[in-house]
């Protein structure tokens, strides 16, 4: 993933694919990771994760392919329609 240039996070809106520190599911450690913000609301955010691993495939997720715009450059990735 190219450097995406930092922004206030206010500024994040729909759309937005942005990097964010996510916690797995135990809560303990967390992963760096990609994200499309759905929503905000105040501070709290409503995110998809996106995904390398396109070999899991789930019919309703969404494919993105390897683009500057996106800023998904490295391979083609998912964003997973159940990971909210």
């Amino acid at each position: 993933m190219n450097q995406i240039s930092m922004r206030n996070i206010d500024s994040f809106i729909f759309g937005d694919i942005v990097v964010a520190d996510l916690p797995f599911a135990d809560g303990l450690k967390t992963k760096i990771r990609p994200v499309l913000i759905l929503a905000k609301d105040k501070n709290d955010y409503l995110l998809m994760k996106i995904t390398s691993n396109t070999e899991n495939r789930d019919p309703i997720d969404i494919l993105l392919p390897k683009d500057s715009y996106n800023n998904i450059e490295e391979e083609e990735s998912l964003i997973k329609i159940k990971k909210i």
